[in-house]
């Protein structure tokens, strides 16, 4: 920390030679061109006022403070208690229109605001303004919080008791990550209805909005595919699974099923709810994404009242999305928390037995993020370290919290601040993908479906292969986005191919690893579509 303190005799004949004192000393603290002339400017009216409440006589003392590249100028002076804000609203005597005064005078006062704080306490006045802030780096916050997570679970699970360590994982960790998701399931219904159903109602031109729709879906659908092809060919070249550790399984384990779904054919059926409400109460994605596009499609038929219900629809997407951001601002802990609980429930000897199946689907997702990248590079000549370099806290945090719904938030703002992807694009295309675009669910179900066939012995013969990446690709676009959803999906998919579902078991115990890998390349895929997509609707 760097300080530097004057003393001035507080009269306002004196203001220039302050600001020059000040001006020379936030040189020297290497504060820019720009930042010392905002801060002259802002400073100079607020000082007049200051000095006005001044006795004759006393003296203001000026402090310079460099905390963490975070730079700050404080005046302090005896004085009765003063508004400089008063005074900027007499700036304009009638030389303006009445409603532009307004106007700017609002607009003035909220950029002081912005760096200047006055107090008054015991006499005395203070004056703090910022001059330069310390540009807090996301991604490094939320690598600080995995890494002390790991270094906490680590800790905890060797210098406590099995039943301790336990304990804290579940009922202190568990409980940080599990209060987390459900505030995010609390909104996230409305969030991804408000947010898809006013973007489809801001359009005017339907035919737009179709072509903009079909070229998104198309860049999901040719990634999933994609997707299959490559877990194909990873499983075909490297077999996995041995009928040797089938006595692994638990033949007395139940599993959640996906409600209403036991066949591929109930999934297209299911998409329809039953009321219009029931998928709100039940949180079905797939039916919450139904209900929003039906809706802002209605909403671009309606004529003269259309208007009147976009403006509804988008000042409710506003309201949502502000919830939401005061919830994300919780991430951090929940990063830390959701990797401690990790690191300590973690079984080293799990690992070992299915290392094959963990490796696999890592590898695999690599590939598929490697794939995406290199879709990128081809369709729009975008450098893909610098892509990575953008989405790299949305990476980190869907890997931290194995949720595609946790970090819809920030994936929308990456998208819009980061990736200058158009808001008629990422409005509608995150959260259609957060539901529906899965890759890294097709890698977790295919090389599942393979490994568990090897180890019951199950033989996938070449018409199978067609029904199984159809069966596939249509449970993706189906998986819930939460933890544990492709396994809701692999108890669909395992009974169609003659595999036990007690199989599940064998890998149940390290798939919250696997999810961790899986959402990150969900959110990859979901970020990757939407910026190709935007750069070709620019271009054309």
């Amino acid at each position: 920390m760097k300080k530097h303190i004057e003393i001035f005799e507080a009269n306002s004949d004196n203001i220039p030679e302050i600001l020059n004192r000040m001006d020379t000393v936030l040189s020297e603290y290497g504060v820019g061109t720009p930042e010392r002339a905002k801060t002259r400017f802002k400073m100079e009216d607020v000082l007049h006022s200051f000095f006005r409440e001044s006795p004759d006589g006393c003296s203001v003392k000026m402090r310079v403070k460099e905390f963490f590249k975070t730079v700050s100028v404080r005046f302090i002076c005896k004085g009765g208690e003063f508004d400089y804000r008063e005074d900027l609203k007499e700036l304009f005597p009638g030389d303006f229109d009445e409603d532009l005064e307004i106007i700017i005078t609002e607009n003035l006062l909220k950029e002081y605001e912005k760096d200047v704080q006055v107090s008054h306490k015991n006499g005395m006045n203070t004056v703090t303004m910022t001059v330069v802030r310390r540009k807090k780096k996301p991604i490094l916050v939320s690598a600080v919080a995995m890494l002390l997570g790991i270094l906490c679970g680590f800790l905890v699970k060797t210098l406590l008791s099995g039943e301790a360590s336990a304990f804290l994982a579940d009922s202190v960790f568990g409980m940080g990550t599990s209060l987390f998701l459900r505030a995010i399931k609390m909104i996230i219904a409305f969030l991804v209805f408000f947010s898809i159903a006013s973007s489809i109602s801001g359009f005017k031109d339907l035919k737009e909005l179709g072509r903009l729709f079909a070229r998104v879906l198309v860049l999901f659908a040719i990634t999933s595919v994609v997707t299959i092809l490559i877990t194909y060919g990873v499983s075909q070249l490297m077999p996995i699974g041995s009928e040797s550790i089938r006595s692994l399984a638990d033949s007395s384990a139940t599993f959640d099923t996906m409600k209403g779904v036991s066949s591929v054919f109930d999934l297209i059926s299911n998409i329809i709810p039953e009321n219009f409400l029931g998928s709100f109460i039940e949180s079905n994605m797939l039916q919450i994404l139904f209900v929003a596009i039906l809706t802002g499609v209605a909403v671009t038929m309606m004529g003269k009242n259309s208007a009147r219900v976009s403006d509804t629809l988008s000042v409710a997407d506003e309201l949502f999305q502000k919830i939401t951001l005061i919830i994300v601002k919780l991430m951090p802990v929940c990063i830390f928390c959701s990797m401690a609980s990790m690191v300590i429930k973690i079984d080293p000897n799990q690992v070992f037995q299915v290392a094959g199946w963990l490796g696999q689907i890592c590898l695999c997702d690599v590939l598929v993020i490697l794939m995406l990248l290199l879709m990128i590079l081809v369709s729009t000549g975008t450098s893909p370290i610098w892509f990575l370099r953008q989405i790299g806290q949305v990476m980190m945090s869907s890997f931290a919290m194995a949720s595609s719904n946790a970090v819809m938030p920030m994936t929308m703002q990456t998208c819009r601040e980061k990736l200058d992807i158009s808001p008629k694009i990422y409005t509608f295309s995150v959260p259609l993908g957060i539901v529906v675009n899965m890759d890294g669910g097709c890698v977790t179900m295919l090389v599942s479906a393979f490994f568990l066939a090897r180890v019951y012995g199950v033989t996938i013969t070449g018409g199978m292969l067609i029904s199984l990446f159809i069966t596939v690709f249509l449970l993706s676009v189906a998986a819930p986005g939460v933890p544990g959803g492709i396994l809701l999906c692999l108890t669909v998919l395992l009974p169609q191919m003659g595999i036990p579902i007690e199989g599940i078991s064998i890998i149940v115990g390290l798939y919250f690893l696997v999810s961790m890998v899986q959402t990150m390349t969900n959110v990859t895929s979901t970020v990757a579509c939407s910026y190709v997509a935007d750069r070709r609707a620019k271009k054309s």
